[in-house]
């Protein structure tokens, strides 16, 4: 199975036999946390935030990660951010797969992958409210991004952010940042 990452779930997908995707493409480090495209799969299920079923049967995609964002996300493929997909349980989502221009259905081979790729595209933060415990996010290539302890939805604790192959740490409480990164 493979995961993506909707308005208010994540589908669950499955690659078929004949779909195309960029999975032997040589920059990825983790392939359980890295982003990959394909040109289609078919619809699974859905699967709600809190981690039981959704009653879903079909989710209508416009311009995939938000209207009302006047830029695209700094590592979302251009086409996920014109593109409108409906995922229909049961049914083959297809599209055109253009490695050059970008162009396909952006998945994750794990729902941790997706749900926190959920939360930075559609949510336009990195945290899921209400949430306590680890949470970690990645860039494209799999290589972790940020990772930390939630309370109740806010940074607390030792965060840590990998930048440039430079790790850098910094301490909150209750979401307030009480030292500089370093």
């Amino acid at each position: 199975m493979i995961y993506t990452a909707c308005k208010n779930s994540v589908a669950e997908l499955e690659l078929l036999k004949d779909s195309i995707t960029n999975e032997n493409r040589s920059d990825v480090v983790d392939p359980e946390h890295a982003m990959f495209l394909c040109n289609k799969a078919k619809v699974i299920r859905f699967i709600c935030l809190c981690g039981e079923k959704c009653e879903h049967e079909s989710i209508k995609m416009d311009k995939c990660y938000s209207d009302t964002m006047d830029r695209k996300p700094r590592d979302m493929p251009k086409s996920v951010w014109n593109k409108t997909f409906v995922y229909k349980v049961g049914e083959i989502v297809e599209t055109e797969l253009d490695l050059y221009k970008e162009e396909g259905i952006v998945y994750f081979k794990t729902k941790e992958a997706a749900l926190s790729r959920y939360y930075i595209c559609y949510r336009h933060t990195p945290f899921v409210p209400g949430r306590t415990g680890k949470w970690t996010t990645w860039y494209e290539d799999g290589r972790k991004e940020f990772e930390g302890m939630l309370k109740d939805g806010k940074k607390d604790g030792k965060w840590t952010h990998w930048l440039g192959g430079n790790e850098k740490i910094s301490h909150f409480e209750n979401g307030n940042q009480m030292t500089k990164w370093y």
